[in-house]
């Protein structure tokens, strides 16, 4: 039987737990490059999902469908924010990332059982190791 660890008064199962720790090694390795896939700014980077974690679950953890982006570009440029529905955003998208094998990919079906789920942990944590 699976052990169920406490946190505030909420459960959490290790299926749970895992998925939270793949999130945070999905978003060390998309910032790996340092810098704002826009405009290379170093300061304050965040991880975006080019294809949404939700619509595209066999993609959440896929690190080419990630892009380290600095906070204003992220979240707050009229012009270029994914987050603002931004048409410049998505034009730079097209000039700039080749999505051919992401669009391949996203329809995929992901396989979440514990041993799948162990295994992208370790694929993840060897590219943070490099």
């Amino acid at each position: 039987m699976l052990q169920k660890k406490k946190k505030k008064g909420k459960i959490i199962t290790p299926k749970k737990a895992i998925k939270k720790e793949l999130d945070s090694l999905w978003s060390k390795a998309v910032r790996l490059p340092g810098k704002c896939a826009v405009c290379s700014s170093t300061n304050r980077l965040n991880a975006h999902h080019i294809f949404g974690k939700g619509a595209f679950k066999a993609l959440r953890w896929d690190v080419e469908n990630g892009l380290c982006l600095c906070v204003y570009h992220h979240l707050f440029s009229n012009k270029s924010s994914p987050h603002r529905g931004s048409v410049g955003f998505q034009k730079w998208l097209d000039e700039n990332k080749d999505l051919t094998r992401l669009e391949l990919r996203k329809r995929n079906r992901p396989n979440m059982d514990m041993f799948s789920l162990e295994m992208k942990k370790k694929e993840l944590e060897l590219l943070l190791k490099k």
